[in-house]
């Protein structure tokens, strides 16, 4: 008998953690209200656990999580009581809810820990959505499923439902998804998670636990289609006059577009665009250098490239995707098959960017690409290794057309392989070889780029990394960005965490690296950086760098000293300062020259449903015995979201620099969003240039998603 309870005893100590599913036949209606008697009968999960800023602690309140399914969703509950202070919930556009308590759900549909869809929302039930893959986050992807949120002065209570068909899942008679959970609470800076979570773990889903008796139908995602109608109406300043801009083709004013997602099975996903307007929402921030000697990297906003991100991005990111600017279609493959991801992507491109290489690419420069078309394929395939590791391969291919589609003489071909494999829990290790052959046919170009690296980030205590890079003179990537090739690198530091009391942390690095170009240029730089987090809400950092830099046939030893500061003062106030002082090398006139640069954010909520942010940026540059120069940017939006569907924003950015004309850029929108694919936008946006009112464009765009 003493060896039964001893073996009892035994088991339970060591039961793996689950969440359970109930099936329901009743109907569960989205209202935030958790009425159905299904949701009294469902297990809940309760025993959350504080892991940042630092591990251990209770929330405030009782935190409940229940999961059913029928046979078309998979419903969540979830009921947040008893709390000591008011939850932050704000009517705010979707994706906008970081400021606000919100609960998160992480859901593993195959089981390996390698991918998964992270899911947040608000207490208003107002969503965002980011797909994992292999430690890599992509927060600008969607997909369409329903919530809605009641609040309370001590709690709130959101209704959660998910169709199966928006998810990806291997087809099996014992599905082995897996899910963590998470609480914020924004006021303290904490964040609580069920199970027990690990901060800075390299793969997160590892800390995943069963969702126990999910049973998604065995049929794939269905057809989803998307047409979208778009209406453009472009003025320009003619002698002191606006007038329609001249020779506007309709298809440049009215542009039907269509996009089709069909869901062969339940994990792969074929996706197709025609004549698509890729044209952004939300417009980028200018950005700022007076010492400028490489371009600027933009991320991806557009949803034909977001879907399925994660499949197509490598290690050196062999593509990006807003090199591909306007296609006139695109056409993408993607999914998986046992231990295989795979992507296979083809667009043409009738508005081809040139190279953002530093010195170019024969026959992808400005002169070469005027009126051209490009035609880029690229195929992708990763392959599980160990429980977490992959190896991968990348091809890619562009090639250059005329406008009658006859082949130029210009390509660009790029071979990447890859591995990566995290171990001893907090390590990883990396390796890729990225070759490339580009140019014409009379000067190709053939190339070579290879890195390793191994780090290792643990919650607290010691960790560090190393780096070393290599890449030939001729290498190139005409559908990545590259922007220098001809060079060695080598990088590492050392860092220290340790918790402190009262939900703070403190930790410290010390870094270096080193850059020589074959040219002979060379950059050298050390760093002692120190970062501090008090009470979960206030964050400090100051780091020192002095560098030595020669460039061409000059040496400057030069140095940076940063401080930067960022804070929640409150549920309507949050804001971030950062400033940077140092001495550098001039590229232009390869003097020595000091430089300031200041940039602050303020994000404040006077109501529930308005949210004004301001950005600016300030540069201040002085190269030795020549005069000052400064340039200034201010990204100014204001959002009043009227209901939970209806947004209203304006956008202000003005510009100036000390030997340019200030630019202002302005904008209006009224949108209406329902769910991802359902949305309507009008609205208007103006550039002027000191006094003269340089354009105008009046817009509107129409999409409606059918799910079949």
């Amino acid at each position: 008998m003493p060896f039964f309870f001893l073996s009892m005893f035994h088991m339970m100590a060591h039961a793996e953690e689950q969440a359970i599913v109930s099936t329901t036949a009743e109907s569960i209606t989205i209202d935030g209200q958790l009425s159905e008697p299904a949701w009294s009968n469902a297990t809940p999960i309760t025993n959350f656990i504080q892991y940042l800023p630092t591990e251990g602690g209770l929330p405030s309140g009782k935190t409940e999580v229940r999961f059913l399914q029928d046979e078309k969703h998979l419903y969540i509950g979830i009921h947040v009581s008893n709390t000591d202070y008011k939850p932050q919930a704000t009517i705010t556009p979707r994706e906008q809810i970081n400021d606000d308590d919100q609960v998160g759900v992480y859901i593993d549909t195959v089981g390996d820990a390698r991918t998964g869809y992270i899911l947040y929302f608000n207490p208003h039930g107002i969503q965002q959505d980011i797909r994992y893959s292999n430690g890599s986050w992509f927060v600008e992807w969607n997909t369409v499923y329903h919530s809605k949120g009641t609040t309370r002065d001590d709690g709130y209570t959101v209704e959660i439902s998910i169709p199966f068909r928006s998810l990806r899942y291997p087809e099996t008679e014992n599905p082995d998804w897996r899910i963590m959970l998470t609480r914020k609470n924004p006021a303290k800076g904490s964040k609580y998670a069920w199970p027990k979570l690990k901060r800075r773990h390299p793969r997160m889903f590892m800390q995943a636990k069963p969702l126990q008796g999910v049973k998604p139908p065995p049929t794939g995602a269905g057809i989803w289609l998307q047409p979208s109608l778009s209406a453009l109406y472009n003025m320009e300043d003619q002698d002191g006059e606006l007038q329609p801009v001249a020779d506007q083709e309709w298809h440049d004013q009215i542009r039907p577009s269509f996009d089709l997602r069909w869901g062969l099975n339940s994990d792969t996903n074929l996706a197709m665009t025609i004549n698509p307007d890729f044209s952004q929402i939300e417009g980028d921030v200018r950005q700022l250098n007076l010492n400028q000697r490489f371009a600027f990297f933009y991320p991806e906003r557009r949803p034909f490239f977001l879907n399925n991100i994660g499949i197509f991005s490598d290690i050196p990111s062999t593509l990006y995707s807003r090199s591909i600017v306007d296609p006139i279609y695109g056409v993408k493959l993607s999914g998986r098959q046992g231990k295989i991801d795979f992507g296979v992507l083809q667009a043409l491109d009738r508005s081809p960017n040139s190279s953002v290489h530093e010195k170019g690419t024969t026959g992808f420069n400005s002169d070469d690409i005027e009126d051209t078309l490009a035609f880029n394929n690229i195929i992708r395939m990763r392959h599980d290794v160990g429980k977490q590791g992959f190896v991968g391969v990348t091809l890619a291919d562009k090639r250059m057309l005329s406008t009658d589609f006859s082949p130029t003489s210009a390509f660009s071909d790029v071979l990447n392989l890859e591995l990566s494999y995290p171990f001893a829990q907090t390590w990883v290790g990396s390796v890729y070889s990225s070759s490339s052959y580009a140019g014409t046919s009379d000067a190709p170009m053939l190339g070579n780029q290879t890195a390793i690296s191994l780090s290792s980030r643990p919650a607290q205590g010691l960790g560090g990394n190393i780096n070393l890079l290599n890449s030939t003179t001729d290498y190139r990537q005409e559908m990545g960005f590259v922007t220098r090739s001809g060079y060695y690198k080598a990088s590492g530091g050392l860092n220290y965490g340790i918790p402190l009391e009262n939900r703070s942390f403190a930790s410290s690095s010390l870094s270096g690296s080193f850059w020589q170009e074959e040219e002979g240029n060379m950059f050298a730089q050390g760093s002692l950086e120190q970062n501090i987090r008090l009470q979960g809400i206030h964050k400090f950092e100051l780091s020192y760098s002095p560098n030595f830099i020669r460039f061409s046939d000059a040496e400057n030893l030069g140095y940076r000293l940063r401080g930067s500061w960022e804070s929640r003062f409150s549920a309507n106030i949050r804001s971030d300062v950062s400033v940077s002082h140092g001495n550098t090398i001039d590229y232009s006139t390869l003097s020595s020259a000091d430089y300031t640069d200041i940039s602050g954010n303020i994000v404040v909520r006077p109501t529930q449903q308005i949210n004004f942010s301001s950005t600016l940026n300030f540069n201040i540059f002085t190269p030795k015995d020549t005069e000052t120069e400064h340039a200034f940017n201010t990204y100014n939006r204001l959002i009043w979201q009227l209901s939970r569907d209806w947004g209203l924003r304006l956008v202000h950015q003005s510009t100036v620099y000390s030997a340019q004309e200030t630019q202002h850029n302005g904008s209006i929108l009224l949108t209406w969003l329902t769910t991802p694919g359902t949305e309507a936008y009008i609205g208007s946006t103006w550039s002027l240039t000191e006094e003269n009112l340089d354009n105008v464009t009046f817009f509107a765009k129409f999409t409606r998603l059918f799910r079949l």
